[in-house]
């Protein structure tokens, strides 16, 4: 099972969701908007949890997993970085060229997939790195 989700980018199924969000809905910004949870605060407050804050909540766990997996310097984790790169790129196109897709919400998922790139080839790198300094000098 674990096999499975190694070369498979965790953030996919962030852009997934939001692709069906925006595809369903007329306007993704008025879907992101839709309240979740209202709860008062003891200082007179409302916390007021919306679509897209649980999506970008949802996202932030999904990029913890994939800086955890990143940490492997194998052939799958080396797939998975180039698949990270290609989510990026779709996901770009999207922005620019999709009214739906115009959103700081989208924005912030593709951030986190461009952390997830640049992070993920730099702790592969000095994981790489570092297995080869422990059989020797190099």
């Amino acid at each position: 099972m674990s096999r499975f989700f190694v070369p498979f980018p965790m953030l996919l199924i962030s852009v997934i969701i939001y692709n069906i969000i925006a595809i369903t809905n007329d306007s993704a910004i008025t879907a992101l908007d839709a309240t979740l949870i209202q709860l008062p605060m003891v200082s007179g407050g409302k916390w007021i949890f919306r679509v897209g804050d649980a999506l970008l909540f949802f996202s932030l766990i999904m990029l913890s997993i994939e800086i955890i997996k990143s940490t492997k310097s194998s052939s799958a984790a080396l797939f998975n970085h180039g698949l990270s790169m290609l989510l990026l790129v779709v996901c770009l196109i999207q922005f620019l060229l999709f009214q739906n897709f115009a959103t700081s919400v989208y924005f912030l998922i593709m951030s986190m997939i461009l952390l997830d790139v640049l992070g993920g080839v730099v702790v592969t790198t000095v994981s790489a790195r570092r297995d080869l300094g422990v059989g020797g000098t190099l």
